[in-house]
């Protein structure tokens, strides 16, 4: 998973990770990097997560993305993860997404900034 993170940083509140420009998220790479931001969590003993993913390029189907809302709802340890993608927040995937996680109490949003994403994170 280090492959496609640029910097990974633990703060007060919890993690911060910068994927790398281009990277690609799509069907195969979207399960293992969720459980490896959720398994970092559990290392630093927080639940609060912002992954900057503003240039990174996602191709990921609806159906996966109801698979990663099933599986971070069974997780021990309620996370909650900010993503910020600004060319992909208020698009229909990504609200599919929250609504997947909302439905089975998972916190999980997209933001168009970190500014944004941190006051979310916080609260």
């Amino acid at each position: 998973m280090e492959h496609i993170i640029e910097s990974k940083k633990e703060t007060d509140w919890g993690l911060e990770v910068v994927l790398k420009e281009g990277v690609i998220i799509d069907n195969d790479s979207i399960l293992p990097a969720i459980k490896y931001y959720l398994d970092q969590c559990q290392k630093i003993n927080k639940n609060k997560v912002i992954v900057d993913a503003s240039k990174i390029i996602r191709n990921v189907s609806i159906v996966k993305f109801l698979e990663v809302a099933e599986i971070i709802q069974k997780e021990p340890i309620r996370v909650k993860i900010a993503f910020i993608p600004p060319q992909l927040a208020n698009v229909s995937e990504s609200n599919a997404m929250e609504t997947f996680s909302y439905n089975r109490g998972v916190k999980l949003q997209y933001f168009q900034d970190m500014a944004a994403a941190l006051e979310w994170v916080l609260q």
